[in-house]
């Protein structure tokens, strides 16, 4: 498995039109183009998974909220977060350490980002996503339907929240039992579909 960070219009809709499928939503090349897009490829030279890092607000995930929220509206605003989205780890990819190797190429790009808070979201219909992030100890900014937004089908019942970095990269030292069940042996199916990301559906 390689990776390549895409920059071109036609590598970004590329990686829209292929992960559409498996986060319910086709993200808009306007908003790509001023992300961080990292796809990993197989041996065939095919998206296997990847994720997205949106570095400039307004962020979808926040924006998704319908209701007033004011520590929300600050997130959007801040030059210190970033959203997470259109994370993605194909089915074929049957080795935990591939996915491992997907998580921290996304941890580096947090650490590289310049970005100290995080923001995402994932379905409440999908609650494994969400223990993804519980080692990371988040906060929920809102629960319930969320806004219908370009590139979605229809709304859905999420869970918006947000996280510091620093609660992440502290996470090996505080739960090493949880780094290595999930990712040394082999995946599961139900393990196999991988999508952290931002607003109704997304995930």
């Amino acid at each position: 498995m390689k990776f390549k960070t895409l920059k071109t219009d036609a590598e970004l809709l590329s990686y829209s039109k292929t992960v559409a499928p498996h986060i319910d939503v086709e993200l808009p090349l306007e908003y790509l183009k001023r992300s961080k897009v990292v796809a990993c490829f197989d041996d065939e030279k095919n998206i296997c998974g990847g994720f997205v890092i949106v570095k400039q607000g307004p962020f979808r995930v926040l924006e998704s909220i319908p209701t007033a929220h004011s520590l929300a509206t600050r997130l959007n605003r801040s030059s210190k977060v970033a959203e997470i989205t259109g994370l993605w780890l194909s089915d074929n990819v049957t080795k935990k350490r591939e996915s491992l190797n997907l998580w921290l190429r996304l941890i580096w790009g947090m650490i590289t980002s310049g970005k100290n808070k995080f923001t995402y979201a994932y379905s409440l219909k999908k609650p494994s996503v969400g223990k993804l992030y519980q080692a990371a100890r988040p906060r929920v900014l809102f629960s319930g339907p969320t806004k219908i937004l370009p590139g979605m089908p229809c709304a859905d019942y999420e869970s918006v929240e947000f996280f510091h970095l620093k609660n992440l990269l502290s996470c090996p030292f505080r739960r090493p039992d949880l780094f290595i069940k999930r990712f040394f042996g082999e995946r599961k199916c139900a393990e196999s579909s991988v999508m952290l990301t931002t607003i109704s559906g997304e995930t």
